[in-house]
C-alpha cells in the first residue's frame, strides 16, 4: 500500500492482492471442515488469505478445509508445525494463508501451560502433547573425593560440567537421556573416581567431574559441550588444613561444602569431600538431565 499526498489531497494506492471482495465463509463439519466463499474462485492462490469463521472446534492434529469444492488442505500453525486440539475453538474467527501445500493458521488459540521434567535417572524424554520448544540443562556426575592419608587433607571430587540448549522439537517425538552417576569415594589414602558424563541425546551433554586426589588437587572439572552456552564445574578444593578438601562445585552450581569429612556431593553434580587420616572419601552426587516445556 502507497500513500502519496499532494495539493492537499491523500493518494492510498492499493496492491492488486489486497483489493476486491474479501475471501470470507463460515466452516461446518469437525476436523473436515468444508465451507464456500462467494463469490466463487476456481483455484487456490499462494499468499491468499482466507477469513473463516469455524463453527466446531478442532480434535484432530491434521484437520483439512475444502474450500469451494476444489479439495481438501491440511490445516497447520507456525510454518508446518500440527495443530493441537482446541487451536480452533468453536467459534473461531480464523486467518488462514495458502502457503502453496497448505492452509497456514496465523491466529491459533491454543495455549500450553509450560511444563518441566526432571530426569534422574537415565532413560528417554517423551514429547507431551503441544510441545515444540524445549530448554534442556545436562550436568554430569561428580567426581568422588579422596581417602584421607593421616598427613594431609586429601582433595574433594570435581563438580561436574553443564550444558544449556534451547531446542526445537516440532518433528521430533523422543530424546534417549543419559544421566551420568557420580564417582566412587576413594578408600582410605586412595584417590576417588571420575563421575560420569550426562546427555541429552546428540544434542548437547557434560562430562563428570574429576576424582579428588590424595596430595594434590582434584582432578579437572567436568565441561559441557552442544549447549547454547556450556558451564565447566569447580575444581576439587585441597589441603584446607583444618577442614577436609571440599568437593568441587557443578555448572549448576552446586557442591559438597561443609567440614565434614568424607560427606557426599550435594544436589547434582557435586563433587565428594576428601576423608582425613581414617575416613574414606566421599561419592559424588548424581547428574541430571532437566527438561523445561513449551
Amino acid at each position: 500500500m502507497v500513500v502519496r499526498i499532494s495539493k492537499n489531497r491523500l493518494h492510498v494506492d492499493v496492491p492488486t492482492a489486497l483489493q476486491g471482495p474479501v475471501n470470507y465463509a463460515a466452516a461446518t463439519g469437525t476436523d473436515t471442515y468444508t465451507a464456500d466463499i462467494s463469490p466463487v474462485f476456481t483455484a487456490y492462490v499462494t499468499g491468499a488469505h482466507y477469513f473463516i469463521s469455524f463453527t466446531n472446534a478442532n480434535t484432530s492434529t491434521t484437520p483439512t478445509l475444502n474450500l469451494n469444492s476444489l479439495g481438501a488442505k491440511t490445516i497447520v500453525k507456525e510454518g508446518t508445525a500440527a495443530l493441537v486440539a482446541g487451536d480452533i475453538p468453536a467459534g473461531h474467527k480464523a486467518v488462514l494463508m495458502y502457503d502453496g501445500t497448505y492452509l497456514v493458521l496465523m491466529n491459533p488459540k491454543a495455549t500450553r501451560t509450560p511444563s518441566i521434567q526432571v530426569l534422574t535417572s537415565s532413560g528417554t524424554w517423551t514429547k507431551p502433547a503441544g510441545v515444540t520448544k524445549i530448554k534442556v540443562t545436562v550436568v554430569g556426575g561428580g567426581g568422588g573425593g579422596a581417602g584421607g592419608n593421616g598427613t594431609v587433607f586429601p582433595s574433594g571430587g570435581s563438580g561436574g560440567g553443564a550444558a544449556v540448549e534451547l531446542i526445537d522439537v516440532s518433528a521430533v517425538s523422543s530424546v534417549s537421556v543419559t544421566v551420568g552417576t557420580g564417582g566412587v569415594g576413594g578408600a582410605v589414602n586412595t584417590a576417588g573416581s571420575t563421575g560420569n558424563s550426562s546427555s541429552f541425546g546428540a544434542y548437547c551433554s557434560a562430562t563428570g567431574g574429576g576424582a579428588g586426589e590424595v596430595s594434590v588437587v582434584g582432578s579437572p572439572p567436568g565441561i559441557g559441550s552442544g549447549g547454547d552456552y556450556n558451564i565447566p564445574g569447580d575444581r576439587g578444593a585441597y589441603d584446607q588444613a583444618v577442614y577436609p578438601g571440599r568437593g568441587g562445585q557443578s555448572g549448576l552450581g552446586l557442591g559438597a561444602g561443609g567440614t565434614v569429612t568424607g560427606s557426599a556431593g550435594r544436589g547434582y553434580g557435586g563433587g565428594g569431600n576428601g576423608g582425613d587420616g581414617g575416613t574414606a572419601g566421599g561419592v559424588g552426587a548424581n547428574g541430571v538431565v532437566i527438561v523445561e516445556e513449551f
